[in-house]
């Protein structure tokens, strides 16, 4: 048995056995790729890749080559490219390429929503543990976007009742100096500016509902808004760091 088969059915055996969904098959002989592939899943599974099925890791190197077959000639240096090629496909809580989804465009996303309490369980991949900003809880998160840019974000902490439940909740918000500013960009990339905050960097891939569907007990209706955090400060390779499922305010 080779260094590379050895190290990846040691690091089997140091735990990818308790790591759901994955299944580790020993039938088949693993590669580079599937080193590499293990070890993004041991890393971060659960915290930045979910799996949304029952997986070996030969079932996941197959996707990615299905999708990318040059990612067949990686060698023990080519981390860094299977690992963009699993942050973009396999994001937490769920992947948005699913048929109910479309790519947002300017139109889809105006006007005032929020992030309700009941879906806050998935901003953070399911092993993350979500930051409680003095020891408080995130209750609602509502974002709202104006014409021709104007951007308003505002978070609830504790255990108060969310005052967000029509758009006239937000609008208290617009006679603060404005500090963010939005731009949608093709492919449904929303880049955020930010006056008050040297050299930000955020982008969320926005996605409209098209049609209802379920998933990990949040029903997601038609017209909803998801988001997926994929760049900031220290995150060039497309990992998805948060995720926002946002429901319009009328």
């Amino acid at each position: 048995m080779n260094i590379l088969a050895r190290l990846f059915r040691i690091s089997a055996l140091l735990g990818l056995a308790i790591m759901s969904p994955l299944v580790l098959a020993q039938t088949e002989t693993p590669d580079a790729l599937a080193y590499h592939v293990l070890y993004m899943l041991k890393t971060h599974g659960g915290k930045t890749i979910c799996l949304q099925r029952a997986s070996t890791v030969f079932d996941v190197r197959r996707e990615l080559l299905a999708d990318q077959p040059e990612l067949a000639a990686v060698d023990q240096t080519g981390n860094e490219k299977v690992a963009r090629a699993m942050w973009s496909k396999y994001p937490c809580p769920f992947s948005p390429n699913r048929t109910e989804l479309r790519t947002a465009v300017a139109a889809d996303i105006l006007g005032a929503w929020v992030y309700p309490e009941s879906s806050q369980k998935l901003r953070y991949g399911p092993q993350v543990q979500a930051p409680r900003p003095g020891g408080l809880v995130m209750k609602c998160e509502s974002v709202a976007f104006f014409e021709p840019n104007e951007m308003r974000v505002a978070q609830i902490l504790g255990q108060v009742a969310c005052p967000f439940v029509t758009a006239a909740d937000v609008a208290p918000q617009r006679k603060n100096p404005l500090v963010a500013t939005w731009e949608l960009r093709q492919g449904g990339r929303l880049v955020v500016y930010r006056s008050d905050v040297l050299d930000h960097i955020e982008e969320w891939d926005t996605f409209i509902v098209k049609q209802d569907f379920a998933m990990q007990g949040t029903i997601f209706k038609t017209g909803d808004l998801l988001q997926y955090k994929r760049r900031e400060r220290g995150n060039e390779f497309n990992a998805t760091t948060q995720f926002r499922h946002l429901q319009s305010l009328k």
